[in-house]
């Protein structure tokens, strides 16, 4: 949401053909160069008939083949390669809300809010009910990538066709278990940082990447040739991650996200490039052209957090006490779509210096345009207090009791 990147393993080594790093901004970069630019030329026309395979595995003995990696059920992106879409909006959730009931004393029957509090409770249980962390089993990491092109001519020995295309695979897990992430503060400079709370952290991450890449050049002589390139990058990660806070001997208090994330980058681009003859002596003028459309996404569907004080000693947790609901429980679904065209222009115009020797000057235009819609919907539980004695009242003490939970 915050920036923008593009993940740059979704070239396969045997398509790079050169890879260019700018440290120093240039007019003839992009307007909002910052830092650094990495401009990566995929080749045109190969020398001859290619055919690359590779295969690869990795064992992490932290995060492959355990049984105690930190994961959810129904986590995983494998629903992501099977085209499922069990983590949409619930359908009963898109209706406009009513006004939250708010509780009393009398019984509801004949309430207007009868209907309203009906409402909620049909929305709250539309909901997966998964809220928490859960162990699995791993694989090894593996990847896979092909590489295949050859080059043709057509009638004339200068005019040429090339072809290039490469399709890559992977999928790896990342896990660690005993991490912290305490909250400190200095109360003075010079003073050490004094722990306020500490907590243990625990993070479970599984990756599916696919990509794949298309190069098409056909060669109208030695100087001039045109290209159209296609790439597609998919990628989908699902993370579970669990922090805890000892508060007594047998209570602790639980936070827990469950973050699925998909993403889609795709490009299509237009390139040319010309030498036209203008002075025998001094070189033909450059001439190199190129026009884009981008197209990225990044889905967050289903986003979900949870904090809770758990006792070990009766099994049951709660929600924490003194905290808001938004603080407590969270329920969010990001959406962004984002559309780049950008053209460019470039002339190299070569000439003889005064001193005979070669000069030249550079100039073009650059022209890019960027539309982005981001969307963004958010859930939180509500657990209300009932009113009444819980003692006499077993309404009051069914409905206190939804504010707790018994580990499975």
């Amino acid at each position: 949401p915050r920036r923008r990147a593009v993940q740059v393993d979704l070239f396969p080594t045997g398509t790079v053909d050169s890879v260019s790093v700018s440290k120093t901004f240039t007019p003839d970069l992009q307007g909002d160069f910052t830092g650094g630019g990495v401009d990566i030329k995929t080749k045109d026309i190969p020398e001859g008939p290619i055919l690359q395979v590779s295969v690869s595995a990795e064992h992490d003995s932290l995060a492959t083949d355990i049984e105690d990696f930190l994961t959810y059920e129904g986590g995983g992106v494998d629903r992501w390669a099977s085209g499922a879409n069990d983590r949409a909006v619930p359908e009963a959730a898109r209706a406009e809300f009513p006004t939250l009931p708010f509780p009393t004393l009398s019984a509801p029957e004949g309430s207007p809010a009868l209907e309203d509090a009906r409402f909620y409770d049909q929305v709250t249980k539309a909901f997966e009910p998964v809220m928490g962390t859960t162990r699995g089993q791993t694989d090894a990491n593996r990847s896979y990538s092909l590489v295949g092109g050859n080059r043709f001519r057509l009638g004339r020995d200068d005019r040429l066709f090339g072809l290039i295309g490469a399709f890559t695979y992977s999928r790896k897990y990342d896990f660690y278990g005993d991490g912290t992430n305490n909250q400190g503060v200095v109360t003075s400079a010079g003073e050490p940082i004094s722990i306020l709370k500490p907590r243990s952290d625990a993070r479970g991450t599984e990756e599916l990447l696919i990509g794949a890449l298309a190069n098409a050049v056909i060669q109208l002589n030695d100087n001039h040739d045109l290209s159209l390139k296609w790439i597609l990058n998919k990628g989908a990660e699902d993370q579970a991650r669990l922090q805890v806070r000892e508060l007594s001997a047998t209570s602790f208090e639980q936070n827990q996200s469950l973050q699925y994330t998909e993403r889609e980058v795709s490009s299509l681009q237009l390139h040319g490039n010309h030498d036209i003859s203008w002075s025998a002596d001094a070189g033909p003028i450059a001439v190199s052209w190129r026009a884009a459309r981008n197209d990225t996404s990044q889905d967050q569907p289903d986003v979900r957090f949870f904090r809770n004080v758990f006792d070990e000693a009766t099994g049951t947790g709660r929600v924490p006490p003194n905290s808001t609901d938004a603080g407590n429980t969270r329920r969010i679904w990001r959406l962004i779509d984002e559309q780049n065209d950008q053209g460019g222009l470039d002339v190299i115009w070569p000439f003889l210096q005064w001193s005979e020797t070669a000069g030249s000057v550079k100039f073009g235009a650059y022209s890019e345009r960027t539309e982005r819609d981001y969307e963004q919907t958010s859930f939180t539980y509500r657990f209300s207090n009932q009113f009444g004695n819980a003692f006499f009242n077993p309404v009051v003490r069914d409905n206190a009791a939804r504010s707790f939970f018994t580990q499975e």
